[in-house]
């Protein structure tokens, strides 16, 4: 989520010229998110972009037909780690970074926004670049200006939205305009669901997992101890590696090899595996939720983080947006999730006959892996 900073930039050596907006979007769908980084041996291929020490041509990554360039005339590039790094220290006071040494650094001069650290993943940036392809209008996405590695850490250059996020505005809106934004939300939220995976397998409940047929990335996962999960080929599939892995996490904390389990999975009642699969932003928060200001009609301007996205049960969206509220401040939000989240996540829809039962089986497993994001 992000606050509000002011800063100025340098420049970056890496780039890329992006010739075909369609052949770059099909490379992107077939990307290796590979983290091994370089700084030497240069070519162009086929589809216009500069790699830098093949074949990892997703490492470094400039966009030169972007908005950046056409609203920056006097830029060459994008500013480079170094520079993003000294005005991040500079300006320490005032950026937020989270728990997991994420930064924001936004550039307003330039309409630049960098989100750069070790957790920081260009899985992102490429998932960003094929939404934006999908949904065009339906849902505000940042544009992305273009990534790059810098010894362990990942910067992504992006467009800054022009307003204030949902957290920090929601106490000062009208019930009207909260119910406004909550049904332009529920209409991007709509988008984003329906969209289809390629290779889903019967009546749509397809595989699990991240945007590029990898592992999950949900915040949830990403830091535990055994080998990443996923993807999935079915959501039985899922389940069965989540509460294994909830049991076997947990087990060590309370002193013994297994732990009690409150619930009968055989079949399991509450998280059904028969659920459709459905793409989930994975933190729909409102500090990530930016709508216009100075105006009575605010409206949705830019959703953003979109790093935990990916392919989940149709549960998934609502127990996360739950679980981010009673994390980060709920009672500033009043409101929003008995009232609105509901709403938004058009409950039904999701394959939730029994919403909070599902909510409290997953949050039970959530708490075992003792980490929730």
């Amino acid at each position: 989520m992000l606050s509000k900073q002011f800063i100025q930039t340098g420049q970056i050596s890496a780039q890329l010229q992006n010739r075909d907006f369609d052949t770059l979007f099909l490379t992107l769908s077939r990307l290796s998110l590979g983290d091994k980084s370089s700084q030497d041996d240069t070519n162009i291929n086929e589809t216009g972009m500069e790699t830098i020490k093949p074949p990892q041509p997703d490492e470094n990554v400039i966009f030169r037909n972007s908005s950046y360039f056409e609203n920056n005339t006097s830029q060459t590039s994008l500013p480079r780690p170094a520079v993003i790094r000294d005005h991040a220290t500079f300006l320490s006071s005032n950026l937020q970074a989270n728990t997991e040494g994420i930064t924001h650094v936004p550039i307003r001069s330039q309409r630049l926004l960098v989100k750069y650290g070790t957790k920081v993943s260009i899985a992102e940036a490429t998932c960003l670049v094929r939404l934006r392809h999908l949904l065009g209008t339906r849902v505000p996405l940042p544009e992305v200006f273009g990534w790059c590695r810098d010894g362990n850490e990942t910067f992504i250059y992006m467009e800054l939205p022009d307003g204030m996020n949902l957290s920090e505005a929601w106490a000062f809106l009208t019930d009207g305009q909260k119910m406004d934004i909550s049904n332009q939300i529920r209409d991007m939220v709509a988008a984003w669901r329906d969209l289809e995976q390629d290779d889903a397998q019967d009546m749509g409940r397809g595989w699990v997992g991240n945007p590029s047929h990898g592992p999950l990335q949900d915040a949830i996962f990403t830091e535990l101890p055994c080998q990443a999960g996923g993807p999935f080929p079915t959501v039985a599939d899922f389940h069965a590696w989540f509460i294994s892995t909830a049991m076997q996490a947990s087990a060590p904390r309370q002193g013994r090899s297994t732990v009690a389990f409150p619930f009968n999975f055989q079949p399991n009642p509450l998280l059904h595996d028969n659920i459709p699969v459905s793409f989930t932003h994975g933190s729909l928060h409102p500090g990530n939720i930016i709508i216009s200001t100075g105006t009575t009609n605010p409206r949705v301007v830019a959703v953003l983080d979109w790093s935990q996205a990916g392919w989940y049960p149709g549960y998934w969206e609502v127990c996360k947006a739950r679980k981010a509220v009673r994390l980060n401040g709920s009672a500033l939000l009043r409101g929003w999730e008995s009232a609105h989240l509901p709403w938004i996540l058009n409950l039904g829809r999701g394959g939730m006959q029994d919403e909070e039962g599902t909510y409290h089986c997953w949050d039970f497993l959530v708490e075992l892996l003792g980490r929730a994001n």
